[in-house]
């Protein structure tokens, strides 16, 4: 009996899921990271980690999955890209381009840029967020700083500190989650809210701007 024919390279033996984790997990072979510059070419995946820092990261487009830090860095998600940015290490700044992602800002800003869905979280404060216009849904925390929900944008904001500004613009419904009690309060309240007036929820911990109340849905 040969046992030639029982051995197979090791990789075979490994299910395709398997696989493409290791891949990732070991590195990034569609994108490269040189003195911190770090870029995912248009149409690559890529997985970028931050060995020291100031690391940016740039997802150049149509990325169906860019990761990345950007500790004390910008990190950008080119159009029609699915994109996850975290923040090790302040400050860090996102830009979402025309795409769908979730990042970490702190001590900076993150930008919503127009027709872009996102997701923010404020790591350290100043935080300010800006949904430009357009955003199907934009969610995010500010901390000592505004968040903005543009033109014809569906938005959900919280405040960590009690000292944020809100903006709801033209077109736009707007969410306030605020502390138990707070709703109405100057720590939580539209400063512009271009719909309609300003509606204090039931619940006390809720603000709307030219939307229901979530228990009104």
């Amino acid at each position: 009996m040969s046992l030639k024919k029982n051995l197979a390279p090791p990789l075979l033996l490994l299910p395709l899921w398997l696989y493409l984790l290791l891949n990732l997990a070991c590195g990034n072979p569609d994108g490269s990271c040189i003195d911190g510059e770090c870029d995912c070419p248009t149409g690559a995946s890529c997985e970028f980690s931050c060995e020291q820092p100031p690391c940016n990261v740039d997802c150049r487009g149509k990325n169906d999955a860019c990761a990345g830090d950007c500790a004390q860095g910008e990190c950008y998600c080119g159009a029609e890209s699915f994109c996850q940015f975290e923040c090790s290490r302040p400050p860090c700044e996102v830009d979402c381009n025309a795409s769908s992602c979730s990042g970490e800002c702190a001590n900076g800003s993150c930008t919503c840029s127009a027709n872009a869905s996102c997701d923010f979280q404020c790591n350290a404060s100043p935080c300010q967020l800006s949904c430009i216009e357009n955003n199907p849904a934009c969610t995010g925390q500010c901390a000592g700083g505004s968040c903005t929900c543009g033109i014809n944008s569906n938005c959900d904001f919280q405040c960590l500190d009690d000292n944020c500004t809100f903006n709801c613009e033209a077109g736009a419904k707007c969410l306030i989650h605020c502390a138990e009690g707070k709703a109405g309060q100057p720590e939580c309240r539209f400063s512009i809210c271009e719909a309609t007036s300003e509606k204090i929820c039931p619940d006390g911990k809720t603000v709307a701007c030219g939307r229901p109340c979530p228990q009104e849905n």
